[in-house]
């Protein structure tokens, strides 16, 4: 049996924002706001202590929009962060870049799984980048993930014939560190 969406809807808005201070400071924002849900979510319940609906049959097609929800998709997102550029006597620039993100909670499957589904959490980066006065030339160190959090990005349930189900989640990447040079010609 194949699990069928008849309908859907998601509805949301997005702000971008960027703003420029100063010569040397600008900032920048984003927040986005989604609301998904299935209208209509057909599913094969097969006959059993959680099946209500045919509990006489060997199973049933049944309605189940709502017990199921948008997998990977949060509520709320957003980010701020900001450049500072330093020019030096030479021409030369400095320029420092913070910047922070949030990712509302989100469940990894249309089903919760509340051992697998990420809760909401902040994610903190900066770079420091170096630029040469004929701009040709770009040297930088950036700290990604700062706060080394731990953040699930997707997941699997296989279902147990014997032993029950296993779970296995995957991580975004750890806390990085990276230098880079950049050259142009």
């Amino acid at each position: 049996m194949v699990d069928n969406v008849g309908s859907s809807s998601i509805r949301g808005w997005e702000f971008e924002g960027r703003l420029r201070v100063t010569d040397n400071l600008t900032l920048n924002g984003m927040l986005s706001y989604t609301d998904a849900k299935f209208e209509q979510f057909m599913a094969y319940i097969p006959t059993g202590p959680l099946n209500s609906s045919c509990p006489t049959q060997p199973g049933c097609v049944v309605d189940v929009s709502d017990q199921r929800d948008f997998q990977n998709t949060p509520e709320w997102t957003g980010s701020i962060g900001a450049t500072y550029t330093h020019w030096m006597e030479n021409g030369s620039s400095l320029a420092f870049i913070p910047s922070a993100s949030y990712r509302g909670d989100y469940q990894l499957f249309e089903t919760a799984s509340p051992i697998l589904d990420q809760e909401a959490f902040w994610m903190f980066d900066a770079s420091l980048v170096w630029t040469s006065s004929n701009d040709r030339l770009t040297v930088g160190v950036h700290g990604k993930n700062l706060s080394d959090e731990q953040y699930r990005v997707g997941g699997y349930v296989f279902p147990g014939a014997l032993f029950g189900d296993s779970l296995i989640g995957y991580y975004g990447a750890p806390r990085t560190v990276t230098a880079t040079v950049g050259l142009k010609f």
